[in-house]
Formats: structure tokens, sequence, C-alpha cells
């Protein structure tokens, strides 16, 4: 692993999100945004699923 901003990402991953993102819209699109779009549909497509994993998972403070 290593740091970038205070922030460790595998080098691998970093590596070849940065190749893919690259190749996208002629590097018109910054990995920042990759991930942002990632993370998006990501939510939006298991959204419920993860909701109700941490519904049934909290537990209480006091």
């Amino acid at each position: 692993m290593s740091s970038l901003d205070g922030y460790r990402y595998r080098t691998d991953y970093f590596k070849k999100l940065s190749r893919i993102v690259c190749v996208l819209e002629d590097g018109e699109i910054t990995l920042t945004d990759y991930l942002h779009n990632i993370l998006k549909q990501h939510f939006e497509d298991f959204g419920k699923e993860i909701n109700t994993i941490h519904a049934r998972n909290q537990k209480p403070i006091l």
C-alpha cells in the first residue's frame, strides 16, 4: 500500500485505474471523477442491501 495526500491505496489498483482513465474520453475524465461514478452506481445498485445489512448489524449505543 502507498499513501497519497493522507489516503492509503493499493499501488496496483491505482496503476490499473489510472490506465483506464487515460483511455476513457481521451483523458477528459479525472481519476476522482471515475471513482465517483463507480461509487455512485454501486450505491444506486446496492443501496437497499447496504441499508438492510447496516440496520441488521447496528447495535444500540446505550
